[in-house]
């Protein structure tokens, strides 16, 4: 199986993001927290089988309370090889 976290940053100004893989929707991630916070770890997934894309895009929409729709991705982590992900 494959393991994939995200690190972003939350906070009150922070938005949402999509996120892809292999090219079909997952999920939206809404980045918006009272609280701010860099570097945290908002996605964990698990694949069954190989991924070879993903793709990450700012949403449109945002949380009410939020400020902003800012989105910073400090990184990307998994226990696929280098080679196996683009």
């Amino acid at each position: 199986a494959s393991l994939i976290g995200l690190y972003a940053q939350i906070g009150k100004d922070c938005g949402k993001v999509k996120v892809y893989f292999d090219d079909m929707f997952s999920q939206e991630i809404d980045l918006y927290s009272p609280v701010e916070s860099n570097k945290k770890m908002v996605l964990v997934h698990r694949r069954d089988y190989g991924l070879q894309n993903i793709r990450l895009e700012v949403s449109d929409g945002k949380n009410p309370l939020s400020n902003g729709n800012n989105v910073n991705i400090f990184g990307i982590i998994t226990n696929t090889k280098d080679n196996d992900i683009r």
